[in-house]
């Protein structure tokens, strides 16, 4: 079954919970969220993300449970860079090709990984790299 194309859109999506810190050390720490979507496009959950200063790290691992327990059919990555600067970095590149692989082995689509920085948002999916 095909995933609905009627999932948030992005500036609905940035303006959630990733600018919750409003303490100085909330801001140098990268704070995201995994959002499950199911077959219809329809918000399931959220699994809030932490990393460190300048990356966000996904533990694959305490993911799985979590794609396991709903009807999910695509998810939504998100996190913001506390430097201000929406470009991925490397990393973030990395992490994605590690999510996209564990999800297609579960026949889950990743829908897009974004990025806010300061005021400017980075979409993987806008630029072609999903």
């Amino acid at each position: 079954m095909a995933v609905s194309t009627a999932l948030p859109a992005i500036s609905t999506m940035m303006a959630d919970s990733l600018t919750d810190g409003d303490h100085d050390e909330a801001r140098d720490v990268e704070h995201g969220a995994l959002d499950l979507y199911d077959a219809r496009g329809r918000f399931l959950t959220r699994i809030d993300l932490t990393g460190g200063r300048h990356v966000l790290t996904l533990d694959l691992r305490r993911l799985l449970p979590h794609l396991l327990a709903y009807p999910c059919a695509a998810v939504i990555l998100r996190h913001r860079h506390p430097s201000g600067i929406a470009a991925p970095s490397r990393a973030d590149i990395a992490t994605t090709r590690a999510l996209t692989t564990l999800l297609h082995l579960l026949g889950i689509r990743l829908h897009d990984h974004l990025i806010e920085g300061g005021r400017d948002q980075f979409s993987f999916r806008a630029e072609g790299l999903i």
